[in-house]
């Protein structure tokens, strides 16, 4: 069983790449390969809240067994999970009592890697200039996943072909996003989006099927989302 010097090794390396700072302790234990529950390693956990490296986060859960994802006030108060859109106050599930701990330190901004959605009536040239200049900007290696979802002419006035494209770049974000995992990038991707791409981006924000789905920083260029979607989606 790993022993304390290995946790605190883990919780350094955390703060000092600015990644993976907050956690469940269930999930903690198991990148460093603890049973849990562990006495031991909830004390540890204990003694670096009491010494403020550490903070412990009351959260609350969706009850949607396939969701469990975190819920402000705002959504507790209404009584629906914005992800998943369980209405938990019609069906008596309260949402899920559980703790998270946040590592003192600052997040980093390096970019772990990106993926680009090009705009309307373009093919996206861009994006290629884009990961040209990432690539030789940065020091390290930062994958950069560019999307093309074809030519939108007339026919972008049609509702169905938004979502069809919308399904089709969420199903290869997830694709991408597996990729990652099992090759050790576990971080969530930053995307950037410029006009219809950002709509569909928007669309697969609002699809449960998607719900699954984690991205760092969004970048939007010429968007065209409503100005007050998060309010309207609670995202």
């Amino acid at each position: 069983m790993p022993d304390a010097a290995v946790w605190a090794a883990e919780i350094e390396a955390r703060r000092l790449a600015g990644d993976g700072l907050e956690f469940e302790p269930k999930a903690f234990a198991a990148a460093t390969e603890t049973v849990w529950p562990n006495p031991e390693l909830q004390r540890f956990l204990d003694v670096l809240v009491a010494s403020h490296q550490m903070q412990r986060i009351d959260v609350r859960l969706c009850p949607n067994s396939v969701c469990r994802l975190p819920l402000d006030h705002g959504m507790v108060a209404n009584g629906e999970c914005p992800h998943c859109h369980l209405a938990f106050t019609e069906s008596g599930d309260d949402p899920i009592p559980s703790i998270r701990y946040r590592i003192t330190g600052e997040a980093s901004r390096d970019i772990r890697w990106i993926i680009v959605v090009h705009g309307m009536n373009t093919r996206g040239a861009w994006q290629e200039d884009l990961s040209w200049l990432i690539a030789n900007k940065l020091k390290y290696a930062a994958p950069v996943l560019i999307h093309k979802y074809g030519w939108a002419t007339i026919d972008v006035l049609l509702m169905p072909l938004h979502r069809r494209l919308a399904k089709t770049l969420g199903e290869k974000i997830r694709r991408a996003v597996d990729y990652a995992r099992a090759r050790g990038l576990t971080a969530a991707p930053d995307i950037l989006v410029h006009s219809f791409g950002s709509h569909l981006f928007s669309l697969i924000l609002q699809d449960e099927a998607f719900s699954d789905l984690r991205f760092g920083r969004v970048i939007t260029v010429g968007s065209i989302i409503r100005p007050d979607f998060a309010q309207r989606h609670r995202s």
